[in-house]
């Protein structure tokens, strides 16, 4: 087996946020202790302070403990967010050049698994494999949400938003939310 590469804080911090991402993973279904004891170490403890982009390689897996990221692209001049990523989600850096910016909204605490220790578990725990496809799944349903909400009438579309994200709504700038659901930001402060 491919030598897994291992924090070298292992067992600092890393341990106060472990049980959440546990937790995480035994909501989805069960993951036997052995595929537990091989992924545990394999996990790193990194931050990204607000404002400012997650540095990431494609491949990589991340999970958000503390915080709140936004996904952003640059479209032709003009900033989209296609995506908010709290704690207790599940966050996919893609291999392809399509994935935008991650910036973080507040100071972010997250757990990484890089693309080679997850390549070299899967190999050998076809179980983490399977856990991590569900959660691959969830990262998708938040794309599916967006586009829900963008289908809705523009008058909507906020409400509909803070029924989705009850929590999040205070915590996100008036201005992404807009940039989010697509509304103009003169329109979007008539209907807020």
């Amino acid at each position: 087996m491919k030598t897994l590469q291992k924090h070298p804080f292992y067992g600092n911090d890393l341990e106060t946020y472990l049980p959440y991402f546990l937790k995480k993973l035994q909501h989805i279904n069960a993951v036997p202790p052995a595929a537990w004891d091989r992924l545990r170490p394999c996990m790193e403890l990194v931050s990204c302070i607000k404002g400012h982009p997650l540095r990431n390689r494609p491949g990589d897996f991340y999970f958000v403990c503390k915080g709140l990221l936004k996904e952003e692209y640059d479209q032709h001049g003009k900033l989209t967010i296609t995506r908010f990523i709290k704690e207790d989600d599940p966050l996919f850096i893609t291999l392809n050049s399509y994935q935008g910016f991650l910036i973080a909204v507040e100071d972010c605490t997250l757990l990484r698994l890089s693309r080679e220790n997850y390549l070299a578990l899967r190999t050998h725990f076809p179980i983490i494999g399977m856990r991590f496809d569900e959660l691959m799944e969830e990262w998708y349903e938040v794309l599916n949400l967006r586009i829900g909400l963008i289908a809705l009438p523009i008058k909507n579309r906020f409400s509909a938003f803070k029924r989705a994200f009850p929590r999040l709504s205070t915590r996100i700038l008036k201005k992404d939310i807009a940039r989010y659901l697509e509304i103009n930001s003169t329109y979007f402060s008539e209907i807020q």
